[in-house]
């Protein structure tokens, strides 16, 4: 959810906010290893004494990368789920916040996934990463239980494995039959819910 960050005209507010803004774009769209802290620096106006300042390390720097936009998504998902509707329309909701990402120009795909690769040596990064995706399999494992279906951790990890694949396939291959494959692939764990309730909400 929400992996494509707009472009920082302005940076203003404090110099952690303003790093973090022009980082969360710059780690995305050009990676993280290729992104320098001094191009960071530079386009968010701040010193390098600053800087330092506001973020011990690198690393210090991705992790609050990664938090930042795990707090969005799961700021996303409970004002979803808060809507009381339907499993059926909370999950589509959901999947509708990816197939707009993974369909839209300047995707690359999922930064959790893209840290976790280009951060293998970071053991912070990592366990930022796997809150994350923690959070995510649970979060699906209650509106599924909630939704009545016999087995919701396995289908939890079911639309967890569909999701990293219509990301994955959506930025290297095509993101019409990524995004189909994965109407697809959420309709079969729906359709095994049994008897379903008449909302879900946390």
């Amino acid at each position: 959810m929400h992996s494509r960050p707009a472009p920082p005209a302005n940076p203003s507010g404090a110099v952690r906010e303003r790093v973090l803004e022009v980082a969360d774009y710059m780690f995305y769209t050009g990676g993280i290893h290729q992104t320098t802290i001094d191009a960071i620096a530079f386009q968010a106006d701040v010193s390098t004494r600053a800087f330092a300042r506001a973020f011990a390390s690198k690393e210090d720097l991705i992790v609050a990368y990664i938090t930042r936009r795990h707090e969005s998504d799961v700021a996303l998902f409970s004002t979803i789920a808060a809507t009381e509707l339907s499993h059926q329309l909370v999950l589509n909701m959901v999947l509708s916040e990816v197939i707009v990402d993974v369909a839209s120009p300047g995707f690359h795909g999922c930064a959790f996934i893209n840290a976790a690769i280009e951060c293998r040596d970071y053991v912070a990064v990592q366990a930022a990463v796997k809150q994350h995706r923690e959070w995510y399999t649970g979060a699906a494992t209650e509106v599924l239980r909630r939704a009545g279906h016999n087995y919701p951790a396995d289908a939890a990890d079911d639309v967890l494995l569909a999701r990293d694949g219509a990301m994955n396939s959506g930025y290297g291959g095509d993101p019409t039959a990524a995004t189909a494959a994965l109407r697809r692939a959420i309709d079969r764990v729906l359709a095994e819910i049994p008897n379903p309730t008449s909302s879900f909400s946390i």
